[in-house]
């Protein structure tokens, strides 16, 4: 073999080994941002969430004091009504934060098995 024939053999096989390592380089970029597209996604949703979670407290917190004064403002026999209606709005609160964690338990749970996807993907 001629020199120029090692060297051009040697420059193939490196320009090879450069576009399998590049390949591989944006193959990796790809899963990290479809990872961060989900981490964020999920972000996303769980911040959505909580500020639903938190619109629903502030709503039940001014249903509750209307509630109450108008409680005061009425008789005896009412008072069985208002107990029935907080426990409504109880049941209601413990039904939307129950439903909340497990929205986030099930994203959660996606997320670990796209984690372990990528990580089998990149080993």
């Amino acid at each position: 073999m001629s020199e120029e024939h090692i060297e051009s053999s040697i420059l193939a096989s490196l320009r090879a080994e450069n576009q399998r390592l590049l390949r591989k380089n944006l193959e990796k970029d790809l899963q990290e941002r479809q990872h961060q597209a989900a981490t964020d996604a999920a972000a996303l949703q769980l911040q959505t969430a909580r500020n639903e979670n938190c619109e629903l407290r502030n709503r039940i917190s001014e249903l509750t004091k209307s509630h109450e004064l108008h409680r005061q403002s009425i008789a005896h026999d009412r008072d069985a009504a208002v107990a029935g209606l907080r426990a409504q709005l109880l049941q209601a609160q413990q039904d939307v934060e129950a439903r909340l964690l497990e929205d986030a338990r099930v994203q959660q749970q996606s997320l670990a098995h796209q984690i372990a996807l990528l990580n089998a993907q990149n080993a």
